[in-house]
């Protein structure tokens, strides 16, 4: 196999993982809560300071889920313009 045909490949596996990525953030962001819910912290009617960094409800999980989620699709997209680079180049 030549070195167009790997990239090829991989940029297929590299489109396919991005559209699963998608599917799942779209999901993800669908079960948060609404911004609407946590207008209270404009008046000062938070929770406590100590349980600020803990992550324990499943909202505060689900909105690090998304930050991972959406970490990982800026790689895979770079990774996939490298590879299309890097097979435009060969020919």
């Amino acid at each position: 196999m030549d070195a167009a045909r790997i990239y090829g490949i991989l940029m297929i596996i590299f489109m396919v993982v991005m559209v699963l990525q998608s599917i799942a953030m779209t999901v993800i962001v669908i079960l948060q809560k609404s911004a609407e819910s946590n207008i209270g912290a404009l008046s000062g009617s938070t929770g406590s300071f100590l349980g600020r960094g803990k992550t324990k409800t499943l909202d505060e999980k689900l909105k690090r889920f998304t930050v991972g989620l959406a970490a990982s699709m800026l790689i895979s997209s770079v990774l996939f313009f490298v590879f299309f680079l890097l097979r435009s180049r060969i020919g």
